[in-house]
């Protein structure tokens, strides 16, 4: 159920392990997905001369460190309160609501703390980088020897699993580019079910669209981070029902 739900890879592993699930079946799965759709969509869209005109940029383009040490504040803050809460995955969802909350009233609190010189600040480079490898090193070190002995059959139908997900999203993606007029690689970028910043970085090489892809792919994320643990529960009790039944 967590393998082929195509959430954030980290966050999946994390609810499977919750819920009992083999998480080196859920990590390879997500890992094997994302590399799936970053090794086909930005290679065509290259290969094909598929670009657009968007200029956008981020909110902050230098980095700030009075900046950077508030917009961590506020994220580890609302990590707390999420878990304090009992959200999923609390401190991921915690610190994408904290770090929007800051950008978006961005103006207001830097007026605030103008006499200091704190500004909104762009992430460093290096920063996100090392977040990257954290994220893979935490998959990776979830994989099991007892996979390996069973990964080329579960290999092959994770393949064609995600190969039809990715066929299906790109005709949702056109359809829904034809009734919204946006331009339809912008929309199947957005739809594609791949990494959260690989396909948003895709789209800023390509000038394709960033805030509508960014939005769809943190918009998905975070519904089917909310909602794969009660749907798994409540498919536990229906399971569970039926047989009683019988």
């Amino acid at each position: 159920f967590f393998a082929s739900i195509p959430g954030g890879a980290s966050e999946m592993a994390m609810l499977a392990e919750r819920n009992g699930g083999r998480v080196d079946i859920v990590a390879v799965a997500q890992s094997f997905r994302i590399l799936l759709v970053v090794a086909t969509i930005p290679f065509i869209f290259t290969w094909a001369d598929l670009h657009g005109m968007d200029l956008s940029n981020p909110s902050a383009s230098t980095v700030n460190p009075g900046g950077l040490a508030f917009i961590f504040g506020c994220a580890i803050a609302s990590g707390f309160l999420f878990k304090r809460i009992g959200v999923a995955n609390a401190f991921m969802l915690g610190a994408l609501t904290g770090a929007m909350s800051c950008t978006y009233f961005g103006q207001h609190w830097t007026n605030l703390f103008a006499p200091w010189q704190i500004a909104p600040s762009a992430m460093p480079r290096w920063l996100s980088n090392a977040g990257q490898v954290l994220l893979g090193c935490s998959l990776g070190a979830k994989f099991t020897r007892e996979f390996f002995r069973s990964a080329p059959r579960l290999v092959l139908a994770m393949a064609l699993t995600f190969a039809m997900a990715l066929l299906l999203s790109a005709a949702f993606g056109w359809a829904l580019s034809q009734a919204s007029g946006v331009f339809w690689a912008t929309v199947v970028l957005a739809t594609a079910p791949g990494g959260m910043a690989e396909m948003s970085l895709t789209a800023k090489v390509l000038q394709l669209g960033v805030p509508v892809v960014t939005a769809f792919h943190v918009s998905r994320m975070v519904f089917l981070v909310l909602t794969a643990g009660p749907m798994f529960h409540w498919l536990q009790r229906r399971g569970a029902g039926a047989s009683s039944g019988s």
